[in-house]
């Protein structure tokens, strides 16, 4: 049974301490309370109209402290929605994915993106700047993978639409703040995995419900 007709997948367990403990390290200056998706879920839907009913539904139930919505706005071609929901004081993460979209991502898009990194990876080991070589191989992986993302996204869409984003998309860009640094109520790390522990039920079943 599902509102939006699309697919819930919530992880059984929360993020990996370890996981967890390298991130706060290495991208948020040892602060903890940076840390706000040790719970989250994901809902899957073949048609855009569905994560925006989707999103619609999301936040008339919770308070979300902050979208990203890449669907309005692509990166690179990608699509998706992220966004942060606060339960019981206690900031979770949700994700909102298009079926084509993350089936490009997870085949070919992911093949580019493996082969752009691994250029850049080679060129900051050796200490240098990209080759001309390089910089144009790069360059001709994104502009491919931009086609493979564009495609995908076509068939989520009307076929009478002309590729630029849908009026929901448009109204939804400025719901909720897009940037600016949240943090969670505690920076005690076994603080936030009980509160995470605590909330995960319930953000399972309402991604379950909106599903």
């Amino acid at each position: 049974a599902s509102d939006v007709g699309g697919r819930a997948m919530v992880p059984g367990a929360l993020k990996g301490r370890p996981r967890a403990v390298e991130k706060i390290a290495a991208d948020y200056g040892g602060d903890a309370s940076r840390v706000v998706d040790l719970s989250r879920s994901t809902i899957v839907c073949e048609r855009e109209e569905q994560v925006y009913q989707a999103l619609h539904e999301i936040e008339s139930r919770y308070k979300v402290v902050r979208i990203k919505d890449r669907i309005a706005k692509p990166v690179g071609g990608y699509r998706d929605i992220l966004l942060n929901v606060e339960i019981d004081g206690h900031i979770v993460e949700m994700q909102l994915h298009l079926e084509a979209v993350l089936e490009a991502k997870q085949g070919v898009g992911r093949e580019l993106y493996e082969e752009v990194r691994s250029i850049e990876a080679k060129a900051a080991a050796e200490g240098r700047a990209l080759t001309p070589e390089e910089t144009a191989r790069v360059s001709e992986l994104r502009a491919r993978s931009q086609q493979v993302y564009d495609d995908a996204y076509a068939k989520t869409r009307p076929a009478s639409n002309d590729g630029a984003p849908s009026d929901a998309a448009a109204a939804s860009a400025g719901a909720a703040p897009a940037d600016g640094v949240l943090r969670q109520s505690t920076d005690d790390l076994d603080q936030l995995y009980r509160e995470a522990e605590a909330v995960h039920p319930q953000l399972k079943q309402a991604t379950e419900e909106i599903a």
